[in-house]
Parts: C-alpha cells; sequence; structure tokens
C-alpha cells in the first residue's frame, strides 16, 4: 500500500493572484494565466520536485490545475507523493532557498 502526501503553493515576482476577471479583460487574464503556468513549471523544474523524491526513493505526480492547463490566479502547485514508507517515516530532503 502506498501513502499520498500533499502539498502546493507557489509565489514568485513575475506572478500575481490579483486581476480582474469580467469579458472585456479575458486576454489580459488569459496571458496572465499562460505567464503564471510558464513560471509554476520553471519553479518545480528549478527545484526538482520529482527527482528530489525519486532519490528517496517516492514518486511525485503532478496533479491539479497546472497539470490540467488551468492554473490562472490561484498560485498553487500540487503534487501527490507515493512512497513505500509512512509520511512520518520518511525524511524529505531540505528545499533549497
Amino acid at each position: 500500500m502506498r501513502n499520498i502526501l500533499t502539498f502546493g503553493t507557489m509565489k514568485t515576482d513575475e506572478t500575481t493572484s490579483k486581476q480582474d476577471s469580467t469579458p472585456d479583460n479575458i486576454d489580459a487574464l488569459l496571458a496572465l494565466a499562460e505567464a503564471n503556468q510558464r513560471a509554476a513549471r520553471r519553479l518545480i523544474e528549478q527545484l526538482d520536485v520529482e527527482g528530489a523524491f525519486r532519490r528517496i526513493g517516492a514518486e511525485a505526480h503532478l496533479v491539479g490545475s497546472l497539470r490540467a492547463g488551468l492554473l490562472m490566479t490561484h498560485l498553487d502547485v500540487d503534487f501527490h507523493i507515493y512512497s513505500p514508507l509512512s509520511a512520518s517515516a520518511t525524511a524529505l530532503p531540505p528545499w533549497p532557498k
């Protein structure tokens, strides 16, 4: 049996979570969403999230709005982590500062 750990939340200087979503501003909202999704994917790559969990024998699977291409103004990145060990028995690697 595998255990699942979910974590999230991303914020960078390039992104913002406040945007008017009126029909007149839909192009700006879509452009913001595209920029936020690029920033989220860069952050995942820079942190090597999947590699960090793979090194301790776990599997990280991107889930949620980013995976579905729906990340817009609510800036969170979600992963399901599958591990053969219980969450309390697994020491996670320190994240870069």
